[in-house]
């Protein structure tokens, strides 16, 4: 016999307290795919705001469901998935029945809504759960929320990715507007009511927001700076304020995510934190020199536990790490390791810009020009690497090649 006795109020959503910012693009996207999926998998880095994504989802959707909000992170010994469902579903245990045996039973038909939040610590069990759920049901449907994809053909992994960031030359406007800077904007007010943003103000916080990468941990921890330093004061000891304090910083965090990569991923990852912009496969065969048939499925868990963000360009992908989580890759370098990845990424992009001259004139010019564009930050790190380390000559061959790119770019005064 089964007794099941929902604790009050049990089903709406996990307690916060601030209001909900943004991602309506995220959630329209998400809400559309709900409906198709029923085990939905929410996945990210350590911070990109998987878990208020996922209950405000939730939120929006009852109509599918109550919905019930269940941390996995607490649990600390094996086994316990199913029995932290039942608890929260108000299912009672029985020691003679099987818990999930159980949890069909109260189950049975009616629509629910489950939020599973944290997976990461608890994939394969969580990975039983949902398939025994879904296959003993017919209107229970799964978010999870995980740093790591769930091992199940029944899961649609969808990447959560960072706010969305105004660019270096975005008006006053476009800034304000942006999900980021809406953040900052609205946890500042929550923490200093009469807080209030002039034009200058907007520039180093959309600024400020870029350095973080959009990631909503690192603006709500940087935020509360905010009384005790100036936004100018806090946009320049960023990374300092972000490493500790009572929360353990958003390195803790960082440091967690990075502990759940493979050991493929966790190899690459520090090589990569070399780049300035946005990489192609290429690029990353170069300065790694790893063989493309081996990088390919690094650089494919990456993006699958959505350390690395990617960029469709026209019939080629680019991959880029977000600056916080560059930053945390960068310290991961061997000094020894780090001069050899410098040479071979000057190397490489020296070579690219010598190449420009020719390939501009070419009638694939317009795939080089978006190609010197979104390499430029790299381009320019290189030519700095041949100052830095005396290497005049391939500094010069470089530049000098660059004429026709600053010409078709505008940038002549660069030049």
């Amino acid at each position: 016999m089964v007794t099941a006795s929902p604790p009050p109020d049990r089903a709406t959503r996990r307690a916060v307290d601030s209001d909900f910012v943004g991602r309506e693009r995220e959630l329209r996207e998400l809400g559309e795919l709900l409906p198709r999926h029923r085990l939905l998998c929410l996945v990210g880095p350590g911070g990109v705001g998987k878990t208020r994504l996922a209950t405000e989802l939730a939120d929006r959707h009852g109509e599918l469901g109550p919905v019930t909000v269940i941390s996995l992170a607490p649990l600390r010994a094996p086994g316990l998935v199913v029995t932290a469902v039942a608890s929260a579903l108000g299912v009672r245990d029985r020691p003679e029945s099987d818990p999930a045996a159980t949890l069909l039973t109260s189950l049975g038909e009616s629509p629910q809504l489950l939020v599973l939040d944290g997976a990461e610590a608890h994939l394969a069990e969580v990975t039983e759960v949902a398939e025994v759920l879904l296959a003993g049901t017919s209107r229970t449907r799964i978010v999870a929320t995980s740093r790591s994809l769930l091992e199940s053909d029944r899961a649609y992994s969808w990447a959560v990715p960072p706010l969305t960031l105004p660019d270096a030359i975005s008006t006053p406007t476009a800034v304000a507007e942006s999900d980021a800077v809406q953040l900052f904007i609205a946890r500042a007010r929550e923490r200093v009511p009469d807080f209030r943003l002039d034009t200058a103000d907007l520039t180093v916080v959309g600024e400020l927001c870029r350095r973080l990468g959009g990631l909503p941990l690192a603006i709500e921890l940087i935020v509360g700076w905010l009384g005790t330093l100036s936004v100018e004061e806090i946009l320049e000891q960023r990374t300092t304020l972000l490493q500790g304090g009572r929360s353990g910083g958003l390195r803790a965090v960082v440091e967690a995510s990075y502990g759940l990569l493979g050991a493929e991923e966790r190899g690459l990852l520090p090589a990569l934190s070399c780049f300035s912009g946005p990489f192609s496969i290429d690029d990353a065969a170069a300065v790694t020199a790893i063989p493309t048939e081996v990088l390919v499925h690094g650089v494919r868990g990456l993006v699958d536990a959505a350390w690395l963000q990617v960029r469709r360009d026209g019939l080629r992908s680019r991959f880029e790490l977000p600056e916080t989580t560059r930053e945390y890759a960068a310290d991961l370098l061997e000094p020894a390791d780090q001069a050899v990845v410098e040479q071979r990424h000057a190397f490489h992009f020296t070579d690219l810009a010598r190449r420009s001259e020719e390939g501009l004139t070419t009638a694939d010019a317009v795939s080089w020009r978006d190609r010197m564009s979104g390499a430029w930050p790299d381009i320019e790190r290189a030519l700095q690497w041949t100052w830095d380390h005396d290497e005049i000559e391939l500094g010069l061959v470089a530049s000098s090649a660059l004429w026709r790119w600053w010409l078709f770019s505008g940038q002549l005064a660069v030049g």
